[in-house]
């Protein structure tokens, strides 16, 4: 009994730290573009108020990590020159909000972004008009997804789009037409993922970019 009270006492008077939201630069030798990664926020003006804008360097690679938010504000992402951003393990409970939904979560992004990844089971839009804006978006990753739909609303991505890959990933279903309406689609990948049937119909017809179809 007296270890356990001695025991009680030592833990305690162990402080408790709770680490801080917190956007920090990632270690890169590259002159061209930084990463950041921005983790642990809960709150839509934290992340606003944290996220770093106008740098340097022409690029930026953005990352979100282990966040949960009830929406992003409008703008979130401006003025950082994002040319890749990734949800990793982010929970968003909406991710347009206001009258007829008018604001979007990209806003900001529209000349810069080009590659867009979801990770980790990160909230899955309802939508891909999300992206429709996105202008320079070559590429589209969703990566150790669950339970994913991939439905023919793929054809509300931008034409700009290139790449889609789907890695580690489980189905729940996929369209006839899942692609089909992206026309400059160059590569499809689809690794380590539970997809038992892929048909011609999925793809564009005609696909006089597609050059490349990766089934693992």
């Amino acid at each position: 009994m007296l270890f356990c009270a001695l025991v009680s006492i030592f833990i305690s008077i162990i402080p408790f730290v709770v680490s801080e939201p917190t956007c920090t630069r990632s270690p890169t030798v590259s002159t061209r573009y930084e990463q950041f990664t921005c983790s642990g926020f809960d709150n839509p003006d934290h992340l606003f108020n944290a996220v770093p804008r106008e740098l340097d360097l022409p690029e930026t690679k953005l990352a979100l990590r282990d966040v949960t938010l009830d929406y992003f504000l409008p703008q979130t992402f401006a003025r950082t020159n994002a040319s890749r951003l990734t949800l990793s393990n982010v929970t968003v409970g909406a991710y347009v909000r206001g009258w007829l939904q008018r604001y979007y979560a990209f806003e900001g992004l529209e000349d810069s972004l080009e590659v867009f990844e979801l990770a980790e089971n990160s909230s899955y839009p309802g939508s891909w008009t999300l992206l429709s804006d996105m202008k320079s978006l070559k590429e589209l990753r969703l990566v150790k997804m669950t339970g994913l739909r991939l439905s023919s609303n793929f054809a509300q991505l931008p034409r700009s789009v290139t790449h889609v890959a789907v890695i580690r990933s489980t189905i729940d279903s996929v369209d006839a037409n899942w692609l089909a309406s992206l026309t400059n689609l160059e590569k499809v990948s689809v690794i380590r993922c539970n997809l038992v049937t892929f048909a011609r119909t999925m793809l564009p017809r005609p696909a006089p970019k597609l050059w490349r179809l990766i089934l693992e």
